[in-house]
């Protein structure tokens, strides 16, 4: 089953349920990562996947194998 609903009137959202796994795909808009300084970032508590703006380094980050990652 896929279809597009509006979230708060900025976002398309395209779903897709399958039958055991659901994904979610926002078309049609940038994608915009909270944005976190070094010091705020690590006092997040932190689970790998999760992605971030880190606005002291001007990079993008991710959590992997338990710690912060640049993918810029």
């Amino acid at each position: 089953m896929s279809e597009n609903k509006r979230f708060n009137g900025d976002y398309n959202i395209e779903s897709t349920l399958g039958a055991s796994t659901g994904s979610v795909n926002i078309v049609n808009t940038p994608l915009t990562l909270a944005s976190f300084t070094t010091t705020e970032r690590d006092a997040l508590t932190a689970s790998n996947g999760m992605l971030i703006y880190n606005s002291t380094l001007n990079k993008v980050q991710a959590r992997e194998a338990g710690s912060w990652v640049s993918l810029t």
